[in-house]
């Protein structure tokens, strides 16, 4: 496997499969939700890091309304129903459970670390927003002076 978007979708099949013991239902369209869902998390910090934090334009951040975040969602989430087609699915499935155990534990751990880096660097940059706080500061200290 070396394409990281089928590393991705395996990795979070495996995870709803394995480790929440989803095995009666084909966790497959959760999974392809799992992974729109990281990656408009991924998008939206991005965007909001970009504009807020090295542009320090607190007007452009709000510019992407709840419209346009949904709009950006909804495309990000028939874009891979349409990739992950059923005979994709398949084979990325078959192939991930054919890798090593090791290297299977790998990129299992390597999605999950970046799950939570992207959950928490949102909710930062939300609160970052939220606060008027930029993080390159020169007067800005998390750990006292």
């Amino acid at each position: 496997m070396k394409n990281i978007y089928h590393i991705l979708y395996a990795a979070e099949y495996w995870i709803i499969r394995e480790i929440f013991g989803n095995k009666e239902d084909e966790p497959e369209f959760a999974s392809i939700v799992s992974l729109t869902a990281f990656l408009y998390l991924a998008f939206d910090f991005l965007y909001c890091f970009v504009t807020f934090q090295l542009l320090k334009n607190r007007e452009l951040t709000f510019l992407l309304d709840k419209k346009a975040s949904i709009l950006i969602g909804t495309i990000l989430l028939l874009f891979n129903l349409y990739y992950f087609n059923t005979n994709r699915r398949k084979t990325i499935i078959q192939e991930f459970y054919n890798l090593k155990k090791r290297k299977k534990l790998f990129y299992v751990i390597v999605v999950i670390i970046y799950d939570l880096f992207i959950f928490i660097m949102t909710i930062m940059i939300g609160g970052s927003i939220a606060h008027n706080i930029y993080w390159f500061e020169k007067d800005l200290y998390f750990f006292g002076k």
